[in-house]
C-alpha cells in the first residue's frame, strides 16, 4: 500500500513583504498541516495493511533548495514534505515503510507558461536536457518509486533534466 501526496494551495506569486499574512497562513496551513494530518491518517492506513510494499512519496520542488522567485512561503511548504519524510523515514523503517520526496524541476504546466508568458527559450535556458519535464517523465519515476524500489528511504530524488 502506498501514498503518494503532493500538497499544493495555490499562491500568486508576490514580493515578501507584500503578502497578507492572513493568506500566507491559510496557505502553509492546508500545505503544511493539512499535509501533516494527511500523512498521519494515511500511515495508519499503510501500517495496519497486509501488503509487502509500503511507502509514502511526497511530491515537492526544487524551490526547496534554489528558492522561488516571489514563492516564499510555497517554498518553506514544500521544504516542510521534505523534512516530514526524512523524519518519518528514519520512525517508520522499523515497520518496513519507505518515505521518498520526488522533487520536480521545471514542467510543462500551464502555470508555468503563464508565469514565463511561455518563452521556451528563457524557461529552459538552465536544463541540459534543452526542454521541460512532461507527465510521462513523472509517472515513470512515481511508479518505480513507489513499485520497484524496496530499499530506498529518506531520500531526495531530483526530477530535473539536469539542472
Amino acid at each position: 500500500m502506498s501514498f503518494v501526496h503532493n500538497a499544493f494551495e495555490s499562491f500568486k506569486r508576490k514580493d515578501f513583504v507584500n503578502i497578507n499574512p492572513l493568506k500566507a497562513k491559510k496557505y502553509l496551513m492546508t500545505n503544511c498541516y493539512g499535509s501533516f494530518l494527511l500523512t498521519q491518517y494515511a500511515t495508519k492506513l499503510i501500517k495496519a495493511s497486509k501488503n509487502d510494499n509500503k511507502s509514502l512519496l511526497f511530491i515537492s520542488t526544487q524551490s526547496t533548495e534554489y528558492g522561488g522567485f516571489k514563492l516564499s512561503p510555497y517554498s518553506a511548504s514544500k521544504g516542510f514534505l521534505n523534512s516530514l519524510s526524512a523524519s518519518l523515514s528514519k520512525e517508520l523503517g522499523k515497520d518496513l515503510i519507505r518515505t521518498n520526496v520526488l522533487s520536480l524541476g521545471k514542467f510543462n504546466t500551464p502555470q508555468l507558461k503563464k508565469n514565463f508568458n511561455y518563452d521556451k527559450k528563457m524557461i529552459t535556458k538552465d536544463i541540459p536536457f534543452g526542454r521541460l519535464g512532461t507527465p510521462k517523465d513523472v509517472s515513470t519515476i512515481v511508479s518505480n518509486l513507489v513499485f520497484t524500489s524496496p530499499y530506498l528511504s529518506g531520500a531526495i530524488i531530483k526530477l530535473s533534466g539536469g539542472r
